[in-house]
């Protein structure tokens, strides 16, 4: 027996090296399309991607801020959620709004103070629009003073920029099945990304 006899032809080992391609092209065509599955499965029942548009949420979003929100959350006051809500020709539109009042609660704005059962709510979050609203109406009120209770199947959604926003204030409450997510991140731009 020969030395020869335990190496393998070169064109046994070109065979291998092609199946050895081969077979790692295919490894990573399988694991890609398993990983887009899971990105799309994740996006279609777990996650959406919004981006938002107009101004009523200012200073907290602007418009083109782009974020990842959680389908059919639990919620509590102070998230901010994605709402379904009707529109006049029968279709909805996804508004982005700040949860202020939950299901019974009195809501109480007075002097640009929210107070809910009586007790002032801390909306430390408005600092910032309230102040640049403030600067160029210094005699006007940021948040008109109104009185409600919100129905025991419902919420009360506000925008951060209360002066524009159209809201539980001219939309009315909200029910639990119009909540269809809740933002979880700004993840662009990236200078303002942030968790919620």
């Amino acid at each position: 027996m020969s030395d020869n006899e335990n190496i393998p032809k070169r064109s046994d080992r070109k065979n291998q090296n092609e199946d050895s391609w081969l077979k790692m092209f295919f490894q990573f065509v399988l694991t890609f399309a398993i990983i887009f599955g899971l990105f799309s499965a994740l996006f279609t029942f777990v996650l959406e991607k919004e981006t938002v548009s107009g101004t009523s949420m200012q200073t907290t979003f602007e418009s083109g801020d782009n974020l990842i929100a959680l389908r059919n959350p639990g919620v509590s006051r102070g998230d901010v959620v994605i709402v379904k809500v009707p529109t006049s020709d029968g279709k909805t539109e996804l508004y982005i709004k700040r949860i202020v009042g939950l299901p019974g609660e009195k809501l109480e704005s007075k002097n640009d103070q929210m107070f809910i059962n009586g007790q002032l709510l801390d909306e430390s979050y408005l600092d910032g629009g309230k102040a640049k609203f403030k600067a160029t109406n210094p005699d006007s009120l940021f948040t008109n003073n109104f009185e409600t209770t919100v129905p025991a199947d419902s919420y009360f959604v506000m925008g951060d920029n209360r002066s524009v926003s159209k809201d539980s204030r001219i939309i009315g409450p909200v029910s639990k099945s119009q909540i269809e997510a809740k933002v979880l991140w700004r993840f662009w731009p990236l200078n303002t990304m942030r968790t919620f």
